[in-house]
């Protein structure tokens, strides 16, 4: 989130399932090792797309849109 300027402290007040759901999802994502590569090379946000399952609901979070809980 911080890679995507997106403010998690704001967005954990006012979504807050959605936030637990982000976080369920990413502690059991399969891709862990490359996304902290690339967070660590910068190249996060150009990449995260590629294999994030959060990448909707980010982009989402960055249009300032209010996306819908996963489990919804």
């Amino acid at each position: 989130m911080h890679a995507l300027s997106l403010d998690s402290n704001r967005i954990r007040h006012t979504h807050a399932t959605l936030m637990r759901d982000m976080s369920l999802t990413c502690s059991g994502c399969t891709a862990a090792v490359r996304c902290r590569h690339d967070l660590d090379q910068g190249r996060g946000r150009t990449r995260y797309g590629e294999y994030c399952p959060n990448a909707e609901t980010l982009q989402e979070l960055q249009g300032e849109s209010v996306p819908k809980p996963a489990h919804a």
